[in-house]
């Protein structure tokens, strides 16, 4: 049980600063035009994660100028901030803590670092929850601009948000608490990885390979196994806050009071501009993109054994779409993909231990909105 201490007992022996009295402003690595050179790893805004942490997974190397790394090597407890990129979706401005101990790092251009000066008590970990906390109250969106497609950070403005600075050792109890949430919240995230893959091993395990059927099971068509539509509304057309879902290409995203499909389906994006196309199902009266094919059984097979049997033929479908910047699937790309077809027993054992799987999901995603609101409630009970 975490204790809540009075905020306003609390707050009465914290200082204000401006951010730009308490950091240092470094600005970013470019490729570099005279030698010597030095290849190193370059930190990029593909590397910040949607709620503000260091993902190194994709990390790019450039050869830079020396004498510009030696003044823009990352250490220890900088905070690298998103001042160019972004999206209508995504504001500029979201920061990460570095808190790598080995290795030559630097930051792109497309972003800057804050170094916490020497004449400030300052936790790292803390002021980087604090203007996190800024990012998720929209602060940065009210001070960016779009040019050329870019959204960029107005950086004077940023500089003069106000820092609340509590003692080093409440600093560090904050930041326990609040690592302490978003690592609970992390460990729900892992479980629900672990409990898919656990749904494609039982999948393999009881059918073998789909697409190699080294088990020998009975094959049919797409047509054969199939009736498939197409969705009929356009997202334009849609209003908020109606009775029933209308799925996209991609997800559920509005709903209306008018529905045009009363079945049992599987929906399939019809088109997406990464190629990594999204099946689901669903029950009862909905909508749907008219580039979202719904796929009805022709028997009484199981429709959960044949989300999976489909998913697992995405690769397929990957390397077969059409199209540039958006990727498409046409009905003669459907029409080459052939499925196993085990008895129907198979399907419903398989089937049963899916929803078993599926309701402890439900549980974790229901557990980790739990955590995110207390998460997201204590951030603003420290930073607003």
């Amino acid at each position: 049980m975490i204790s809540k201490p009075n905020l306003c007992n609390m707050k009465q022996g914290w200082e204000i600063k401006k951010l730009g009295e308490v950091c240092d402003i470094l600005n970013g690595l470019w490729i570099g035009k005279k030698e010597p050179f030095v290849n190193i790893c370059v930190i990029r805004n593909t590397n910040f994660t949607k709620d503000c942490k260091l993902n190194l997974d994709n990390v790019a190397y450039i050869d830079a100028e020396e004498k510009q790394f030696i003044t823009r090597k990352l250490l220890k407890g900088d905070i690298i901030i998103e001042k160019s990129g972004g999206s209508e979706k995504q504001p500029v401005g979201r920061v990460v803590l570095f808190n790598v101990v080995e290795g030559d790092y630097s930051f792109s251009n497309f972003t800057s670092v804050l170094r916490i000066n020497q004449n400030n008590k300052l936790d790292p970990g803390f002021l980087h929850k604090c203007l996190y906390a800024y990012y998720l109250r929209g602060e940065t969106l009210k001070l960016q601009s779009k040019t050329t497609g870019l959204h960029n950070l107005d950086m004077k403005g940023y500089l003069r948000l106000n820092i609340p600075i509590p003692s080093l050792a409440e600093q560090e109890r904050i930041v326990a608490e609040l690592d302490c949430l978003s690592g609970v919240i992390e460990k729900k995230k892992q479980q629900l990885k672990e409990l898919d893959a656990l749904t494609q091993s039982i999948f393999y395990e009881m059918f073998g390979d789909p697409v190699k059927n080294n088990k020998g099971w009975d094959l049919k068509g797409w047509k054969d196994v199939f009736d498939t539509k197409t969705g009929k509304l356009n997202a334009n057309a849609m209003v908020e806050n109606g009775k029933y879902p209308f799925f996209t290409c991609s997800k559920e995203i509005y709903r209306i009071n008018t529905y045009s499909f009363d079945c049992e389906a599987l929906l399939l994006s019809g088109n997406n501009t990464t190629a990594n196309y999204d099946v689901k199902y669903y029950k009862g009266k909905f909508n749907a993109y008219q580039r979202t094919y719904i796929l009805t059984l022709k028997d009484n097979s199981s429709y959960i054994f044949f989300k999976y049997a489909l998913e697992n033929q995405l690769c397929l479908l990957q390397k077969q779409s059409i199209g540039g910047l958006t990727k498409y699937l046409t009905l003669g790309i459907l029409n080459i993909i052939s499925f196993i077809v085990p008895p129907l027993s198979l399907q419903q054992a398989f089937a049963s231990k899916i929803e078993t799987i599926e309701k402890q999901k439900e549980l974790i995603k229901q557990s980790i909105k739990e955590v995110e609101t207390l998460f997201n409630s204590r951030m603003d009970y420290y930073f607003n």
